[in-house]
């Protein structure tokens, strides 16, 4: 028996990419908004603006968040979640996370209902060159991120 043939390729791939947003991405990013405890009225922060990011804080609109809030270092991402109502924090700026947040957050001191870790380990010797670190501060990143979290959520298990 013939093996299986698409009658267009280019069709039959873009539908696997659609199928893998659907199938893995977007249920990754929406569980970690569930987790965080996310629902309407909730004001969230998205650590990371790379497709699990930008599928979390999708879902946490979908969960009904008043404020959506994602912090990136890469431009363009920010720029897509912007596209779509979160406020965005740009990571490269001088400052603690939770300032950042509190300009956004007056009311609330830069404090959030619930975080959601989607930051990738990104020690990679052309990232940590981007960013003008040295290989083991990259490798830091996680840690970092789960540290400043800690400190903004108003309930710990919050985060996830």
């Amino acid at each position: 028996r013939p093996p299986t043939q698409f009658p267009d390729r280019d069709q039959a791939m873009e539908k696997i990419k659609d199928l893998t947003l659907l199938s893995d991405i977007f249920p990754t990013g929406f569980h970690g908004a569930v987790q965080a405890g996310v629902g309407p009225g909730s004001i969230v922060y998205i650590a990371g603006a790379g497709p699990v990011g930008l599928a979390s804080a999708a879902g946490a609109q979908l969960l009904g968040a008043a404020c959506v809030i994602v912090g990136d270092m890469i431009p363009e991402r920010l720029e897509q979640a912007r596209s779509f109502g979160c406020e965005t924090v740009d990571l490269r700026r001088e400052g603690s996370l939770r300032d950042m947040l509190a300009e956004i957050l007056p009311n609330t001191g830069g404090i959030v209902d619930g975080a959601v870790d989607c930051v990738l380990e990104i020690c990679t010797d052309r990232v940590c060159s981007m960013f003008e670190q040295d290989i083991e501060s990259c490798k830091s990143v996680p840690q970092n991120v789960l540290s400043e979290l800690s400190v903004l959520a108003s309930n710990p298990g919050s985060i996830y």
